[in-house]
Formats: structure tokens, C-alpha cells, sequence
């Protein structure tokens, strides 16, 4: 029997659907979701059309088990594996005798089409998977590793890459556009018995297996894009990272030198030698023409465009983890080891700072702890100040600290404690104001962020959890519609807050830790310092247009073309790994990037 459900009605009895003579192995929706087609022991792949459902149009396989099936993407073809090693193809609008596909020497337990609808992909109990080109029908290729039959088979939305389930338990990638390559194994808990299904998530940023042992496993996928610039600069990590409001600069601590990079196509970056300890904060004033670098020697100093050092701020009795300017450019808070906030008032060069405290000072851990951007220690103070923003009006300031709490101060009234914000478990490492000032962002040594209401303080924070390490650093996107963070696990995640459950976009360069991230003035352009020494550059107009191009199947037609686009310009697919639409050039160009 084949029973469909009503999702939107779930306590309705589901449409029966009758007519197979033993089990039913498999099933499979039409692209439209009007037709169902299932394949059964009896030899039979019946498709049923659902404003009818009591009619099926009936194709057999003689002498043998149909054990599963799969609509084309277009809809006019299905395709049924058996159990004598065969893959037949028939065409829905014509009703002619099956294309028939010969090489499995065991039953083929499943059968998938690429999005594309040009390639076609068998997995069978020889332990292979075949996959055919149905342009040319020449002998396919043919995937060997697995160690037990494979039982699930799917494409990825680019088709570039084939997943796998087999008997012995294991999940595998494999690469089409280089076959002899090793699959990827994925690893984090092997089934204890088949993997029976699997499936990419429509975003293809997950993959999804079920096996026998009654397990379902889901994995996340790293992004594969490349940065558009990468710089090493040196064998020191890179801490902190700033734009310059212009656009036009690029500011990062490496080590004791402060560099700065020109934006200017070919601009080469250039050295400014300033301590000889770490350079661990850095901040641009809102005119551009000063840097604030905080350093491990615990000052502050004010260089101008030219790397002239121009004023000194001291006061501090430990490294200066973070520095910020108001919107204004009239005060810089600090933040600092010796587990003070200091405000300093730059139009009054004379006068001594605002301090606020955190915590009770010289507690120390004497286990071993992982500060946030330090490796694993034995002695940590755990009123480190690691993070200090404004607000964008100027009235308030936050900072994170080691004691796993974020407070906001109000500036026009200092001596008021300050609003305590709690629910993180480790460190706080980052703090950022959304650009319109109604949320704070908070990232920890717990592996998430949370973003606090400000205008509504009674309602928990939403957490952001994906980060399998420490979150490092946060950024805003200057429109207030993005949120990146940056971790020790490697990663960059790019969250859209208008649905901050939805998975985020993530910029993956297995390096080591991304110690810091920031966008550039309009948001086009994303920077991170990373514990290797480099810094990274993204376009993220490309990187957003590249995971858009994982969630379609095809480029516009060209009716679709003129209609958005204009007669005008002539037509170009839009996303490169992609066909054509319907009635566009077959061989036309790919866009530029």
C-alpha cells in the first residue's frame, strides 16, 4: 500500500493508494507534486496521478523486483532500479519501450537524477555507483570505495558532487569533476549497521543519513569559496582587524607592527613598525586621519594616516584587548586585562579617564582555561575586559568579560551600576550594537551568540549556535541585516537576522582561528585576522550570489530574461555551474563575477 498525508491536515486518514501485490520499495513525488510513482516487489512502477488517485499508469520490469525510482526533473521521465542489476527509463509523454541501462552486477537500490536532468546515478549491492550521461549513453562512470552495497544516492544541487549511503555504515562525497579523487568520508559517528537514506539539505549546506541502527545523522558542510584577496603578513596570528570609513584602507595587528593595506586594485600592503608586544585592539576614528592600537604593553596609541604616532594613553595596568570610538570621535573606551573599562576624553588631552571596574580584581583560575584569544593557559584573570562598543547614539557602553557576563553602562550617568546581562557560560569574547542601537551581540567561549533586546529587555536573547568552538569575534553589517562572527573552529558565519534560525552562510579556511572580523563602510566587503597570520578578504555580493546558485536548478529563461532584464543586454547565465533556461542559448557565456 502507498499512503499519502495531508501535512496541513495531519489528523486527517491518509489517500490509499492500492493496486501493488507485495511491498512497495520506493517512492517519489514529481516535480510539481501532481503524480507519485512507486516501485514494488511485484515488478511493477505504477504512477499514480493524485487528482485521481484511484488511476495508475503501469510500466513493469519483467522477471525481476522494482526496488526504486525517481522523476526527472522536468517531470516526463522516471527511472527504476531492479533487482537484476538493470536501470530502465521510461518516457511518460510517449509511453515507448524503456531505455535500459546494463553494467550492475547486483540489485540497485537506488537511482537519482541530477538536477540538471542530464545525468543520471545507480547505487547497487556490487558496491558501486554508476552514473550515466543520458546525452551520449557511453559507459558510465564508475565509482568504486564503499565496502558494502550502496543503498542511497543523490546529486548535489550543482551536480558537481554525488553522495553516498552504504552497508557498511559510512556516508561519502564524491567529486564528479574529479572522479579518480578519494571521496570524502564523513566522520562524527558511523552507523552501526546500513545507511538506508541520505539526502543534501535544498541549501545543500547539510547532509542528512538514516540508517539501520535507528540513527538519523545531519552534518554541516563548510563552504568551499575562496577568499578574493588572502595577505601574510607575517608568522604571527593577526588579532584585529578595521576598515578605514573611507573604504579605502585596511588596518590589522600583526604581532608588534601595525600594517595597512591599500583597497586600490594592485595596492601592495605597507608596515608600520610600533611595539615590540602584541598589537591586540585597533579601532579607526570616525574622520579616518587616526588609528587607536592597543597593545600587551597596556597603552594606548593614537597614530595618524602617515604611522606617526601621535599621542600615548596610559593608565592601564594589563594588555588592552579592545578599543572603540564614539560616533562622534570625541571618546575612545578601552578595555583592558587589569579588568577596567577606561573612557578617554580626547578633546581634553589633561584629563584623567573615566574607569569603570569589572569584577573583583586578581581572582585567578589555576586550572587550565582558554581565554578568548589566547591558547590554552594555566592562569587566567577572570576579570579580563575583551570587548567594549558604543552605542550608536553614544549614551551607552557594553563590554564582554572573562566572567561570562556583559554589562551596559550608562555614560550620562556613570556612577550607576551598570545593566548585567547573563546566560552565557564562558568567556564573553565580543560585543557589537546593531547599527540602529536596539540590539547588543554577544559572542562567547560557549560557541554562540546571542542577541539582546533593548527595547524590550524581558524576553530571553536569541541564540545563534552552529560555531563548534569559540566565537571570537562579531560584526554587524552596516545595514543592520547581517551578523558575522568569526571562531576558533575555523569558520567565518555570516547570520541573516531577519530569520536567525535559518542556517548562515559559512566561509570556511581550516587555518586556524579566526581572531577577527569586520565589514567595510557599505557592507560590501567582509576582513578577517587569523591566528596563521593572515588576513582575508570576501566580496560579499559574490559569496551571497554563489549560495544562491546552490538553491536554484537552472538560470532564467529567456522570456524571463527579457522581462527582468531587458532585450537590450544580451543574455548571460547568471550562475555559471548552471544551464541554460528554457529557450536562452545553450553555449552562452557565463557572467563575470
Amino acid at each position: 500500500t502507498v499512503r499519502v498525508w495531508s501535512l496541513s491536515n495531519p489528523q486527517s486518514p491518509p489517500l490509499r493508494l492500492l493496486g501493488h501485490r507485495g511491498t512497495v520499495q520506493s517512492v517519489a513525488y514529481s516535480p510539481d507534486s501532481t503524480k507519485l510513482v512507486s516501485a514494488g516487489e511485484d515488478g511493477t512502477v505504477r504512477v499514480w496521478d493524485l487528482s485521481r488517485p484511484g488511476i495508475a499508469t503501469i510500466f513493469r520490469v519483467p522477471h525481476a523486483q522494482a526496488l526504486s525510482t525517481a522523476f526527472s526533473p522536468n517531470g516526463e521521465e522516471i527511472a527504476a532500479g531492479s533487482s537484476d542489476g538493470s536501470v530502465r527509463i521510461w518516457n511518460l509523454r510517449t509511453a515507448a519501450q524503456p531505455t535500459v541501462l546494463h553494467g550492475n552486477s547486483g540489485s540497485v537500490w537506488s537511482v537519482t537524477f541530477s538536477r540538471d536532468g542530464r545525468y543520471l546515478a545507480s547505487g547497487a549491492a556490487d558496491r558501486t555507483i554508476r552514473v550515466w550521461d543520458l546525452r551520449a549513453l557511453a559507459q558510465p562512470l564508475v565509482l568504486r570505495g564503499d565496502t558494502g552495497e550502496v543503498r542511497s544516492v543523490v546529486f548535489s544541487a550543482d551536480s558537481r558532487a554525488l553522495l553516498s549511503g552504504a552497508g557498511d555504515g559510512t556516508v561519502r562525497i564524491w567529486s564528479l569533476s574529479n572522479p579518480h579523487a578519494a571521496p570524502l568520508i564523513l566522520s562524527g559517528g558511523s552507523a552501526q549497521g546500513a545507511v538506508r537514506s541520505v539526502a543534501f539539505s535544498p541549501d545543500g549546506r547539510r547532509v542528512a543519513a538514516g540508517s539501520e541502527d535507528t540513527q538519523i545523522r545531519i552534518w554541516e558542510l563548510r563552504a568551499t569559496r575562496a577568499p578574493d584577496v588572502s595577505l601574510r603578513m607575517g608568522s604571527r596570528s593577526v588579532e584585529t582587524v578595521a576598515f578605514s570609513p573611507d573604504r579605502t584602507e585596511l588596518a590589522f595587528g600583526d604581532g608588534g607592527d601595525l600594517d595597512t593595506w591599500s583597497m586600490a586594485p594592485g595596492a601592495r600592503a605597507s608596515l608600520v613598525p610600533l611595539t615590540k608586544t602584541a598589537v591586540q585592539s585597533l579601532a579607526f576614528s570616525p574622520s579616518g586621519k587616526i588609528l587607536a592600537v592597543g597593545a600587551a604593553d597596556d597603552v594606548i596609541r593614537l597614530v595618524d594616516t602617515n604611522g606617526r604616532v601621535q599621542r600615548v594613553l596610559a593608565g592601564h595596568t594589563g594588555g588592552v584587548w579592545s578599543v572603540a570610538f564614539n560616533r562622534a570621535g570625541n571618546l575612545l573606551a578601552s578595555g583592558s586585562a587589569d579588568g577596567t573599562v577606561r573612557v578617554w576624553n580626547l578633546e581634553h588631552a589633561d584629563a584623567p579617564p573615566l574607569v569603570l571596574s569589572v569584577g573583583s580584581g586578581g581572582q585567578i583560575y589555576t586550572s587550565a582555561e582558554r581565554a578568548c584569544f589566547l591558547p590554552i593557559v594555566i592562569a587566567v584573570h577572570q576579570r579580563d575586559v575583551y570587548s567594549v562598543a558604543f552605542s550608536p547614539d553614544g549614551r551607552y557602553l557594553a563590554a564582554g568579560s572573562a566572567d561570562e557576563e556583559v554589562r551596559i553602562w550608562d555614560l550620562r550617568r556613570p556612577d550607576d551600576p551598570p545593566q548585567i546581562l547573563r546566560g552565557h557560560q564562558d568567556y564573553v569574547c565580543s560585543v557589537a550594537f546593531s547599527p540602529d542601537g536596539k540590539t547588543l551581540a554577544s559572542g562567547s567561549g560557549d560557541n554562540s551568540i546571542r542577541l539582546w533586546s533593548l527595547t524590550h529587555p524581558s524576553p530571553p536573547p536569541v541564540v545563534l549556535a552552529g560555531h563548534s568552538d569559540n566565537v571570537l569575534s562579531i560584526a554587524f553589517s552596516p545595514d543592520g541585516e547581517r551578523l558575522a562572527s568569526g571562531s576558533s573552529d575555523g569558520t567565518i558565519r555570516i547570520w541573516d537576522l531577519s530569520q536567525p534560525q535559518a542556517l548562515p552562510l559559512v566561509l570556511a579556511r581550516d587555518q586556524g582561528r579566526v581572531l577577527a572580523v569586520a565589514f567595510n563602510a557599505d557592507g560590501s566587503v567582509l576582513a578577517s585576522g587569523n591566528a596563521d597570520g593572515t588576513v582575508h578578504v570576501w566580496d560579499q555580493a559574490a559569496a551571497l550570489a554563489a549560495i544562491d546558485c546552490q538553491l536554484v536548478w537552472r538560470n532564467l529563461s529567456m522570456d524571463e530574461w527579457r522581462f527582468f532584464v531587458g532585450e537590450a543586454i544580451p543574455y548571460e547565465r547568471t550562475c555559471s555551474n548552471l544551464p541554460s533556461g528554457l529557450g536562452a542559448p545553450q553555449n552562452a557565456p557565463a557572467a563575470e563575477p
